[in-house]
């Protein structure tokens, strides 16, 4: 599923925002010498409410890249969110400041 902290912050940052058909690289921590990675195909997925990436090959191992969390930013105009995250919390009415974006903008359900 792709719900977490870090693909929010990864799709953010990178100015995507989540939609059917969408294909994208993946990866996640296998230990610290090593990360697992893969192509994947994104779709909703209404019974569990997020949205899934279905892997197109098999999962790939690749050097892990030690990478350091990224800032959630917003998806529209940049802004910085954490520190209004560390003052308020972010929920799911968090929209930025500057442009009113959602923050959770990258990763919200389709308009169906």
């Amino acid at each position: 599923m792709l719900d977490t902290r870090g693909t929010l912050c990864g799709l953010a940052d990178a100015g995507i925002v989540l939609e059917e058909g969408l294909r994208l690289t993946i990866w996640s921590d296998s230990d610290e010498n090593e990360d697992l990675e893969a192509d994947v195909v994104v779709y909703y997925h209404d019974k569990k409410n997020s949205w899934v990436g279905e892997v197109i090959d098999d999962f790939r191992h690749v050097p892990a890249l030690n990478e350091k969390s990224l800032p959630l930013v917003c998806v529209a105009c940049r802004f910085n969110f954490e520190e209004l995250i560390v003052r308020h919390g972010l929920n799911g009415s968090t929209d930025c400041p500057e442009c009113g974006v959602p923050a959770w903008r990258p990763i919200l359900p389709p308009a169906r």
